[in-house]
């Protein structure tokens, strides 16, 4: 990698590294390499999850930001958050 681009990873990594939700949590260490990637190619996320065996979904996810203002698909029905599955 060059030393430009290992750089602006860095601060990716620092950046996600330091943002903080709404009740103060952290992205977990699981994900992070994974959000960084994304906010470096300008794809921004609303939400994500290592995922956990113990409670929660077992699996990580990541939950993509669309243009904004995004429209929220957390109250519409099954069918129209098919339309919005990537």
């Amino acid at each position: 990698m060059a030393r430009a681009n290992e750089d602006v990873w860095n601060d990716l990594i620092r950046e996600v590294g330091e943002r903080r939700d709404g009740v103060g949590m952290g992205i977990d260490p699981g994900i992070r390499d994974v959000v960084a990637g994304l906010w470096g190619h300008d794809v921004w996320t609303a939400a994500s999850c290592q995922g956990h065996d113990d409670r929660g979904c077992p699996m990580p996810w990541v939950e993509i930001e669309g243009p904004w203002p995004a429209p929220s698909i957390r109250g519409l029905g099954i069918e129209e958050r098919e339309r919005w599955r990537i």
